[in-house]
């Protein structure tokens, strides 16, 4: 009877290498499917308004971060002071016709009080109904609210924002213009 040659041959390395490269793109494809579900909340939900993909202020007067105009909004009131480096409440409004936009906010001094914040906050106006991502650094909720507001309070970094407004139009057209 004839022995095997016990040497591999071209064909099984081959097969081989093949089934380690499928492996190892498979799981590369994985990996960035998970990333982007992380970015976009943690769900296959798109995230309103993209709130997790705009810029952070990194400006310390609270009228760069609301003008006196966006687009069609006029601002009526503005509160607070970014100049120092604690926690800080701030806010203002807008109107535009018969469109009213109201944002309250806090500027913590790390993301875990933030976050805290955020779970403070949206509970007692949504309930249990808020999205998070799974990495903790960004969280949203959106919900109309019992007189017909629409609301949106989203949080990333040390930032938190409320925004409410009088209609869903209201909103969107505001959000387009509003960059943080």
């Amino acid at each position: 009877m004839a022995q095997r040659d016990p040497t591999p041959r071209p064909n099984a390395i081959l097969m081989i290498l093949i089934v380690v490269s499928i492996l190892l793109v498979g799981g590369f494809i994985f990996f960035l499917y998970g990333a982007s579900r992380s970015e976009s909340g943690g769900n296959n939900a798109p995230v309103p308004y993209l709130v997790n993909a705009r810029p952070l202020p990194a400006i310390t007067n609270i009228r760069d971060v609301f003008p006196q105009t966006l687009g069609t909004f006029a601002r009526k009131t503005i509160s607070g002071d970014l100049s120092g480096s604690e926690a800080v409440k701030f806010g203002a409004s807008y109107t535009s016709g018969k469109n009213t936009i109201k944002i309250n906010g806090v500027r913590e001094s790390n993301t875990a009080q933030m976050l805290n914040d955020f779970n403070q906050q949206s509970p007692t106006v949504f309930g249990t109904d808020r999205v998070s991502s799974t990495d903790r650094s960004f969280a949203y909720v959106m919900a109309t609210t019992a007189n017909g507001n629409v609301r949106i309070i989203y949080a990333r970094s040390f930032w938190l924002f409320d925004v409410t407004a009088s209609s869903r139009p209201a909103l969107d057209e505001f959000m387009k213009v509003f960059k943080y």
